[in-house]
């Protein structure tokens, strides 16, 4: 499986979420796969961040073998070296490219507006981003980030994209791991792998601890990715999703049953929750990663 990954990396970077970085160390850690590229977005932290970010961390776990391009700056400028090599690699190789998106969307929409066939081009196309309903924490509803940012980029994503599977924040919500656990499992056999996962890691763990008075954190972009290398942790089903640029202005996937005026997308959701665990463990600690790395020493 060919597979190019869209996100906002900033694993590591102080105060950001670390999901991103996970799912990329997951993706490695998968033999079969074919990672092309990974084209950066904006939405954890500003793009410059997520492309830098990115390529040191590649550098730290000795990958410099896969390339990283710098995606749209935000909604407004639609021109990047990663919306190129995007158009680039589905005309090359037509109906062999998966993308796993994890961020704002922009940059496939930029894709799109370079080649308005890029997206029957690809193989598959999953997305992390949405919600089918409100969610009120501490009584007020608030925008799915991914979706809401760029609304132009999610409408046509969601109308154009080819087979498009979407992971919601809904099932993000009930799909988390304790903080704890996470420490224990990853460093209890000295791995290499495990120590820099956790050390990546920390800064976020601390924050979730002491600003959000939490023990666990959740996975959310991370099941987007097991779900592209193992669907059969899932259960598919379709939705009818309206495109109305109220609701995806605000992140928000309404069903409807107007066929003329909606989307058929797919909305799978987890049914193997200990398999899924027991995966994403096992296939950090075997991913290929070709450094040498003490806890406090240098590279």
């Amino acid at each position: 499986m060919k597979i190019i990954y869209d996100c906002d990396n900033t694993m590591g970077v102080p105060g950001c979420d670390i999901v991103d970085g996970l799912s990329l160390l997951y993706l490695l850690g998968k033999e079969e796969l074919d990672i092309c590229a990974i084209t950066t977005t904006y939405g954890n932290s500003k793009v410059d961040i997520v492309y830098q970010n990115t390529v040191n961390m590649l550098s730290e776990i000795g990958r410099r073998d896969i390339p990283v391009y710098k995606g749209c700056t935000n909604r407004y400028g639609l021109d990047s070296e990663a919306t190129d090599y995007l158009v680039k690699m589905v005309n090359d190789h037509p109906g062999e490219i998966s993308i796993l998106a994890t961020g704002a969307l922009t940059n496939l929409y930029a894709a799109y507006i370079k080649d308005q066939n890029f997206f029957r081009k690809l193989d598959r196309l999953v997305v992390m981003g949405g919600l089918t309903h409100d969610v009120i924490p501490d009584g007020k509803a608030f925008d799915e980030w991914n979706l809401s940012v760029d609304p132009a980029a999610t409408h046509w994503v969601l109308k154009e994209g080819k087979d498009l599977f979407l992971i919601t924040r809904d099932m993000d919500i009930n799909v988390s791991v304790s903080t704890a656990d996470f420490i224990h499992r990853l460093t209890r056999n000295r791995s290499p792998i495990g120590r820099y996962i956790v050390e990546r890691s920390i800064s976020w763990l601390e924050y979730t601890m002491l600003h959000l008075k939490s023990n666990c954190f959740y996975l959310g972009d991370l099941v987007a990715a097991v779900y592209l290398v193992n669907p059969q942790f899932f259960e598919d089903q379709q939705q009818i999703i309206s495109l109305s640029t109220k609701t995806i202005s605000k992140g928000l996937l309404c069903p409807t049953d107007n066929r003329q005026e909606g989307q058929t997308i797919h909305l799978p959701t987890l049914r193997h929750r200990d398999d899924f665990v027991e995966d994403i463990y096992t296939t950090w600690l075997k991913a290929d990663c070709g450094f040498v790395k003490e806890i406090g020493g240098g590279w």
